[in-house]
């Protein structure tokens, strides 16, 4: 009896409370539904019913690592919006004054209320994950996990940083070994019924937050087979849309430029550490090429969404493979360092991968090229014009899209990348966008990247692993060293359900 009993709890327990039941009833505890299913929550402002722009991703769902803080910090305050000001506070004995005043002049100081509705704040869930180990701080954090998670640095300075952005925010850590990390991650995003996973890839390679910063080394960002199987993973998995964010100075601030230390230098930092330079311009540039695919359409929609920020801009070009197109592009050389005092080559990054195999090589199968589409589907077209052209008109001044047929669809990417990104050195960093485009025939982008990356000295491009995880064309912007954190999209199977708004 206790073998049955044990054995059988689980499946009665999904078969009388299955997983929609679960979610409904928790949508309908936050007062998002009624107990029909009928949405409650009140409609944005400013969004447009009709046309394939009327689209908002509500709740995200990200990893929390202490090296990536900063981005993922500015990057979720671009997707927060812009709040009205609050009213200047009056002290409390003057506030008596003018009530006094009110009562007797009761139209005397009337002011008008705004009818416009307040807009619904972003939910954003934080996930800290620490490494299992048999020492035994860890343990007892696993059975102090409640109490170690009220009191967690990184948790209360993300609370509060929501807290002062307008955001609702929750947050939690879990203990667990690191081959379990992804499966954490997704059953979190799950639970929440998040509309985005979003997961920044690691600084030094390492998949938990490295003990000793002294070991950890940016050299190893892209070669790491742990932390690129962990990405792989989460990217296979999880139902829910996902983006990875490779920073690389969103925010303002810049870590993976190599310099070279002078004895000036040294002298000057003996004594007095100079303070980072407030950032001036808050502003964002954004670079997409749009290439079609699931991928490519959800991070379009995306990407207007950020443009929804008044201090974001975007240049959005649908970029059309064509076999007898023939514009004119300029060749792709290795990017010259502005300061002497980098090293030129390739090499300008301390993050770029060196001394990679040759088994590192993308090939390309021949049957693939032969088989390659030779002209783009209708539907990408009327996906592409029914978007764009339904960009509301709070926005159209700060977005500039085009369209533009080449049979180099990656140099054509990568030269306008370098055009449009990095132009403004004070700004608070500029980001491209890619679809993962995983799901998607498309051997022609493989067969420039092979060129391309000898033509930058680095065949073996950022490995193997890095170019399965995130796609040839993130690649080939991380090797040809775009000034501009990449951020990759892979459209989920729920992109549709209640955590994205489609008003």
């Amino acid at each position: 009896m206790a073998l049955i009993t044990t054995f059988a709890t689980t499946p009665l327990t999904e078969w009388l409370y299955p997983m929609w039941y679960q979610k409904k009833l928790a949508a309908w505890k936050r007062g998002e539904i009624d107990w029909d299913g009928n949405r409650l929550m009140p409609e944005e402002p400013g969004e447009k019913k009709d046309g394939a722009h009327a689209f908002r991703i509500t709740k995200i769902t990200m990893l929390l690592r202490l090296d990536s803080l900063s981005s993922l910090f500015t990057f979720i305050n671009l997707l927060g919006g812009q709040y009205e000001a609050p009213a200047p506070k009056i002290h409390g004995m003057k506030h008596r004054q003018i009530q006094n005043i009110a009562e007797e002049k009761p139209d005397a100081l009337k002011t008008p209320v705004s009818d416009t509705p307040k807009k619904r704040p972003l939910e954003v869930d934080g996930l800290r994950i620490i490494e299992l180990t048999q020492r035994t701080s860890t343990v007892m954090k696993v059975s102090e996990v409640d109490e170690f998670t009220d009191r967690d640095p990184v948790l209360n300075a993300f609370r509060t940083f929501g807290c002062l952005n307008h955001l609702g925010v929750s947050a939690g850590i879990s203990v667990a070994p690191e081959d379990s990390f992804a499966e954490v991650l997704i059953t979190r995003a799950a639970d929440r019924s998040s509309g985005l996973l979003l997961v920044p890839w690691s600084e030094t390679g390492a998949v938990s937050d490295p003990q000793d910063n002294q070991t950890a080394s940016p050299e190893n960002r892209f070669t790491s087979s742990a932390h690129n199987e962990f990405i792989a993973k989460v990217l296979a998995s999880t139902s829910c849309s996902t983006a990875i964010l490779v920073d690389r100075g969103f925010g303002g601030i810049e870590r993976t430029l190599a310099r070279s230390t002078s004895m000036h230098s040294i002298r000057n930092r003996k004594n007095i550490d100079l303070a980072a330079a407030p950032i001036l311009d808050p502003s964002h540039h954004i670079f997409f090429p749009y290439f079609g695919g699931d991928d490519d359409r959800l991070a379009l929609r995306f990407v207007l969404q950020l443009c929804g920020n008044v201090n974001v801009t975007a240049t959005i070009v649908h970029v059309v493979f064509r076999k007898d197109a023939n514009i004119r592009i300029p060749e792709l050389t290795t990017p010259v360092p502005a300061v002497s005092n980098f090293p030129a080559g390739p090499s300008t990054r301390r993050d770029l991968p060196r001394g990679l195999s040759l088994s590192n090589v993308p090939t390309i199968a021949k049957e693939d090229s032969q088989n390659a589409p030779t002209e783009v589907a209708p539907e990408e077209e009327t996906f592409f014009n029914s978007v764009v052209g339904s960009i509301p008109s709070s926005i159209t001044d700060r977005v500039y899209h085009e369209r533009v047929e080449t049979n180099q669809v990656l140099q054509y990417t990568l030269v306008k990348a370098r055009e449009e990104l990095g132009g403004l050195k004070k700004n608070a960093g500029d980001l491209i966008v890619l679809g993962r485009g995983e799901r998607e025939h498309r051997p022609y982008i493989r067969q420039e990247l092979v060129s391309i990356l000898e033509a930058l000295g680095q065949p073996s491009g950022a490995g193997a692993g890095m170019r399965k995880c995130l796609g040839d064309v993130a690649e080939a912007a991380v090797v040809a060293n775009i000034k501009a954190s990449i951020l990759v999209v892979q459209a989920g199977a729920n992109a549709g359900d209640k955590s994205v708004s489609q008003e």
